[in-house]
């Protein structure tokens, strides 16, 4: 599972180039979203997709998403999931099947998280090449 939560991050980082100044890191030259890889500055763990809390993120993103861009996802699953809640805030980093009237698709998204609120930060349909 863990390969699968830096796979998610990386892919996050470069569809939306996802900079958190505060926990940004450095991994083989390239500047990325911490994932649970082995090294300093590691922090995003792979998460349950079944898990309750988890799949009521996945609902809660594609019901942001509908009302963002006034499109009508319904949420199937989420497929992927993971969490970095190192210094204090919590974030989520998803990977979520929904389906509307022209079919099913895959959807890349991430959450910040707080004890007042929750935040769709970002949201992009996974390509074919990603």
């Amino acid at each position: 599972m863990a390969n699968k939560s830096i796979t998610l991050c990386l892919v996050l980082y470069v569809l939306f180039g996802l900079s958190i100044a505060a926990t940004t890191t450095t991994f083989r030259g390239l500047k990325l979203i911490p994932t649970d890889a082995d090294g300093p500055g590691a922090r995003f763990v792979a998460l349950d997709p079944k898990d309750p809390k988890v799949v009521g993120l996945g609902k809660f993103v594609i019901h942001e998403q509908n009302k963002d861009a006034n499109s009508r996802l319904k949420f199937d699953d989420v497929i992927e999931a993971a969490f970095d809640g190192s210094d204090g805030a919590s974030r989520y980093a998803l990977l979520v099947g929904a389906s509307d009237s022209k079919g099913s698709a895959e959807y890349y998204a991430y959450v910040l998280v707080n004890q007042e609120s929750k935040e769709l930060v970002a949201f992009k349909r996974k390509t074919t090449s990603q």
